[in-house]
């Protein structure tokens, strides 16, 4: 079975020659002519995860523009002082190519049932809202249904009406002293 490859030219680019790439190569050596050097990990965070374009299974053609014979030739490629930007030429299987199709048509369905989801929950909150704010209402009305006696006029009143009421006594308590004197004399 013959694979169909799809190619790609990828430039990374360095800050500073310490920075590391964040490339895992390895090689076969099952079979000796084939001496092809392949990707077998992309270090989260770095430079080649963050451009995203570099996959697990790549195999390198060539290092700014030569080509990789050995693996000991693309470390020293790769991992040359004077080299910032590093162009890679990689190939892949379109069979993964396809599986990136299905990826992207996976993460779109993701993304399609995330949203869904979203405005489901946003629209239960909102009935949510809109049923507490009717049981509000509702409270509010029974209250406001209620017969109540307002105590606040009532306990001025009262203060009032004991003050009277003790005022009152003082002068019935006077006139009762000044009637029993009268009636002494």
């Amino acid at each position: 079975r013959t694979e169909e490859f799809e190619y790609e030219e990828i430039e990374l680019c360095r800050l500073s020659s310490l920075e590391k790439l964040g490339l895992t190569l390895c090689y076969r050596t099952d079979e000796e002519e084939d001496v092809a050097i392949y990707v077998s990990e992309v270090s989260p965070n770095s430079i080649a995860a963050r451009d995203g374009r570099i996959r697990e299974g790549d195999r390198i053609l060539q290092i700014n523009g030569q080509d990789v014979l050995d693996r000991e030739e693309a470390m020293a490629a790769l991992s040359g002082d004077d080299c910032r930007n590093i162009i890679l030429l990689v190939a892949r299987p379109e069979i993964q190519l396809e599986e990136a199709w299905l990826d992207d048509e996976h993460s779109e369905f993701l993304e399609q049932l995330k949203m869904e989801m979203l405005e489901e929950q946003q629209r239960e909150e909102m009935e949510l809202a809109a049923l507490e704010e009717e049981q509000e209402k509702q409270q509010q009305r029974e209250e406001d249904e209620k017969p109540t006696c307002s105590t606040l006029p009532h306990y001025k009143g009262s203060a009032q009406s004991i003050k009277d009421r003790k005022e009152s006594s003082d002068v019935l308590a006077q006139i009762q002293r000044r009637l029993s004197r009268c009636l002494r004399d």
